[in-house]
C-alpha cells in the first residue's frame, strides 16, 4: 500500500520531482519500471525504507518531510492515517485504466 505523507505530494506542481520511499531491491526496480519510467511529471527518486512508522512520524512531527510517497504495509497505513501522518490521494489524480 502506498501512502503520501501529510502535505507533501499534494502540494507538488505537476512537473516536480518526487521522492518515493520503498523496500529496495527488485521490488523497487519493479516500481521504477511500472510507475516512474512512465510518469511524465518529473523525476522519481527512490530511497530505501525499512518499514515501520518511526521515521515517517519523525519527519512529520519535525515539519521536515523528506519523502513524498511511502510504500507501507496495510496495518501501517491504517495507523498512519489514524495518527494524521498520511493524506489520502483524491481519486481524480489517477488516470482511468
Amino acid at each position: 500500500m502506498v501512502s503520501t505523507m501529510v502535505g507533501a505530494a499534494l502540494a507538488l506542481p505537476a512537473a516536480a520531482d518526487i521522492t518515493v520511499a520503498s523496500w529496495g531491491g527488485a521490488y523497487t526496480m519493479s516500481q521504477q519500471k511500472a510507475y516512474a519510467d512512465t510518469w511524465k511529471g518529473g523525476k522519481a527518486n527512490f530511497v530505501n525504507y525499512n518499514g515501520g512508522l518511526g521515521e515517517v512520524r519523525t519527519q512529520v512531527e519535525a515539519g521536515n518531510i523528506q519523502w513524498d510517497i511511502v510504500d507501507v504495509l496495510p496495518h501501517e497505513a491504517r495507523v498512519g492515517c489514524d495518527e494524521g501522518l498520511f493524506e489520502e490521494l483524491p481519486r481524480d489524480v489517477f488516470t482511468p485504466a
